[in-house]
């Protein structure tokens, strides 16, 4: 029985020295990786850093304006390689970075990530940039984001408030983007005043019932509608043109080919209306039916109750 007992502890204290042994290595293992995951990641900010100052350079000196380029997010995800959200990120760091010192200099110094400082200067305030600095550096990009997105920023100090009436009006935001996808297709984006939206709804609903009342599509949707807008706004020669001959022969929208595939052909309602008939000396009324015009002038030409 002592044996037995002798060499069972000796196998179990054999067991934890091996389980010891793979734990010290495993611990070293992870915390290599860890060191050299840091040094890659502040090696990365840092670059980012830079990347964000050319950018900026390139927004001061006009360098991201040329033939074709409507916008600098644009000329950043052709010049960067990177993709549409990511420019316009880029780019929105770059324009607010120059009044964030201590953020700029964490982010050169490899201390803050990009998405880090994304958070920083969609929420900060300038006159809070140090505080909000030392806090990024401790907490992650959700606990940050929350932080940021809900905190209630006070004015800034010694900052007298001026009287309403001595302020000068600001002008009502007015943009509007396009540009292609990543996706291969085009996209459209605007920010008006109430009013102009207004505006431009009024044309798209226009537009929408004006594709119902002549017959080209039975359920337009908006799409449409801003289509045949931008047909009609190039002139008489492209208001002429139906509405479905914006795509040459052969190679018409898969939408509108499956749509009209689905539902049944239109055929305009027998209306009918007050026509003179001089075969039988009366009115009578005739179905509106192709070739109707013709056929009322030359029996209303003869119709004793048409006037002279």
């Amino acid at each position: 029985m002592f044996v037995v007992e002798h060499v069972f502890g000796y196998n179990i204290a054999m067991s934890l020295g091996v389980v010891d042994r793979h734990s010290e290595s495993q611990e070293a293992g992870a915390k290599a990786v860890e060191e050299e995951m840091a040094q890659v990641c502040g090696a990365l900010n840092a670059t980012t850093g830079r990347l964000v100052l050319l950018i900026a350079r390139a927004l001061e000196t006009g360098a991201c304006e040329g033939t074709g380029i409507h916008s600098p997010e644009q000329w950043v995800g052709w010049k960067c390689g990177v993709s549409g959200g990511r420019a316009r990120r880029l780019v929105a760091m770059a324009r607010r970075l120059p009044e964030l010192p201590e953020t700029l200099g964490a982010l050169q110094a490899g201390e803050l990530s990009e998405d880090q400082v994304a958070v920083v200067c969609r929420h900060a305030p300038a006159y809070a940039d140090a505080e909000v600095a030392t806090l990024a550096r401790h907490t992650t990009v959700s606990q940050l984001t929350r932080t940021l997105r809900r905190y209630t920023w006070a004015p800034k100090p010694d900052e007298k408030e001026e009287e309403e009436e001595d302020k000068p009006e600001e002008p009502e935001a007015r943009r509007v983007d396009f540009g292609t996808t990543e996706e291969g297709g085009w996209r459209l984006s605007a920010l008006l005043p109430p009013d102009e939206g207004a505006l431009v709804e009024r044309a798209l609903d226009a537009a929408r019932r004006a594709l119902i009342d002549e017959g080209q599509l039975e359920r337009p949707t908006w799409a449409d509608a801003f289509l045949a807008m931008a047909d009609r706004s190039l002139g008489a020669t492209a208001a002429s043109r139906p509405h479905h001959d914006r795509h040459p022969p052969g190679r018409a929208s898969p939408r509108r080919r499956a749509r009209s595939e689905r539902q049944p052909p239109r055929r305009p309602a027998p209306t009918l209306f007050a026509a003179c008939s001089a075969a039988t000396g009366g009115c009578a009324r005739w179905p509106r039916l192709p070739g109707w015009r013709s056929a009322w002038a030359a029996r209303s030409a003869s119709c004793p109750n048409e006037p002279a």
